[in-house]
């Protein structure tokens, strides 16, 4: 299991938990700026993936998408 939060990120960012499949696991969209409070993986999660808040909805990436690495 993961968590992150956002104490001194000043941007809103959407968080990519993705399981060690390469599948994401869950997206926490638009995390907010300056929070404290702790963002979790639902499910157990070996990588975590930052892009700027509203991205994944602009792509239409959602949990349960596979990421591709620089290798494929």
């Amino acid at each position: 299991m993961q968590s992150f939060w956002m104490q001194d990120t000043k941007i809103p960012l959407d968080i990519c938990y993705v399981g060690s499949d390469l599948r994401i696991v869950n997206i926490v969209a638009n995390a907010e700026p300056m929070n404290e409070k702790r963002l979790l993986s639902l499910k157990p999660a070996q990588y975590v993936v930052e892009v700027n808040g509203g991205f994944c909805a602009q792509y239409g990436i959602e949990a349960g998408d596979y990421i591709k690495t620089g290798s494929e």
